[in-house]
């Protein structure tokens, strides 16, 4: 989004292409498989630095201080994300020249560059987005280990498709094989995901408050 708005761009409407999101074709798809369905949309962020908007390269304690006015990071053009139902009808609609091979998706049509429209067709973007200030929170468990409780491992873990909430459940299973037995072990449960490369900055914050030396 950040290069479209340095090019002009005026807007812009996301999705996930099922040649990343549903290799396995369209159909085997959430419930019956972990891949993202048609009518799905990606969470995610268009947030380009690190940490919190607020506290951008350091947690956001309640101690730390917090940036005011303008965010920079953050695009100035309107944004909306949209499952990939909806995107091949609007993809059908963009006439101009054919798109390059590693521009070609899976869904039923060919993938044009624009900019013009077939048929006078347009498309209205409207989106109403507030900005305000929210909570988010992590929910930690540590295991405290018996001869370098200092030292930790995590267990980290990325799933594309629909299984990303379950994530941190996911790991709570896991991390019964993983233990190192004198080492301390957190593992992370991040409840929101729409500051994604805020989480490790985040989670560093409360390593750094929460770990006994």
């Amino acid at each position: 989004v950040k290069h479209a708005e340095m090019f002009g761009a005026l807007g812009m409407i996301l999705y996930s292409d099922p040649a990343d999101y549903a290799t396995d074709g369209a159909t085997d798809v959430y419930p019956d498989s972990w891949w993202l369905p048609g009518t799905g949309v990606q969470r995610g962020t268009l947030w380009i630095n690190s940490g919190d908007p607020l506290t951008p390269g350091y947690p956001s304690l309640d101690s730390a201080y917090r940036e005011e006015g303008d965010i920079d990071g953050l695009p100035n053009i309107p944004v909306h994300p949209i499952g990939y139902n909806d995107a091949v009808e609007i993809l059908r609609q963009i006439d101009g020249d054919k798109a390059p091979a590693s521009w070609q998706g899976k869904l039923d049509t060919v993938y044009n560059i624009g900019p013009q429209m077939k048929n006078n067709s347009y498309v209205t973007l409207e989106v109403h987005n507030v900005q305000r200030r929210n909570y988010t929170y992590t929910t930690v468990g540590y295991i405290k280990g018996s001869l370098e409780p200092g030292k930790s491992t995590e267990n980290c873990g990325y799933i594309k498709g629909s299984l990303e909430p379950g994530k941190s459940t996911e790991h709570c299973g896991y991390i019964k094989g993983s233990l190192e037995p004198g080492k301390s072990t957190e593992n992370c449960g991040y409840i929101k995901g729409s500051l994604e490369p805020g989480k490790s900055t985040e989670n560093c914050g409360y390593i750094q408050i929460s770990l006994e030396p």
